[in-house]
């Protein structure tokens, strides 16, 4: 019974239908033969090619959106962005790196989790783990190795320095000044000093 019923279905599929059914699943030399066609096909040796169904109009479109929604996701990855802001801040980017690093191998303790749950081989996901904590301890290396021959202008260490020196300014200018010229010195001195810390940053690339 089972071989009847393909057949009724077989038998009202048009001839075309048929070859576009087969062609896009079977190599070519395993296909028919058909009507008017003698079934001997010649090829040479080895593995015969796979035909491959050439992409639909559903297809096409389904991979164009695909493109677009791809472009977004990568202008607006924090990573990306950073590098494109900040191409010179070498220190920033390397934070970036490690915590994206971190987050995958977040993933990955996450998905060894589950694997575990099931009684699935986790091994290879432990591996790829151990290969990130390793990046991970390799960018801190890094970072410290910057670090050192850097100075961060933001960092609360230097903050404190620049408002010492400000404070000594500020005592040396009630010493010498006029009471007249004290306030127009110091607003004037506030508004050269704001964002004093990209200012000096350029002077020191």
């Amino acid at each position: 019974m089972p071989d009847e019923e393909l057949d009724l279905d077989t038998e009202e599929l048009s001839h075309e239908e048929i070859l576009e059914a087969a062609t896009s699943i079977l190599p070519l030399h395993d296909v028919g033969p058909f009507e008017g066609e003698t079934g001997i096909v010649k090829r040479g040796p080895g593995r015969p090619r796979k035909i491959e169904k050439r992409p639909g109009r559903l297809d096409l479109e389904y991979h164009a959106k695909m493109a677009v929604e791809r472009q977004k996701f990568v202008d607006t990855d924090p990573l990306v962005g950073l590098i494109e802001s900040n191409p010179n801040d070498t220190l920033a980017l390397l934070h970036r790196v490690k915590l994206d690093v971190a987050r995958e191998a977040a993933s990955l303790q996450f998905q060894r989790i589950e694997c575990e749950k099931y009684g699935k081989d986790s091994s290879a996901i432990s591996i790829k783990r151990v290969k990130a904590l390793e990046e991970i301890a390799k960018i801190e290396l890094k970072l410290r190795q910057v670090d050192q021959d850097s100075i961060n202008l933001h960092s609360e260490k230097m903050q404190k320095i620049f408002a010492m020196w400000v404070e000594i300014m500020r005592e040396v200018a009630l010493e010498v000044l006029p009471p007249e010229l004290l306030d127009m010195f110091f607003n004037r001195f506030a508004t050269e000093m704001q964002d004093w810390e990209e200012k000096a940053q350029n002077n020191l690339r």
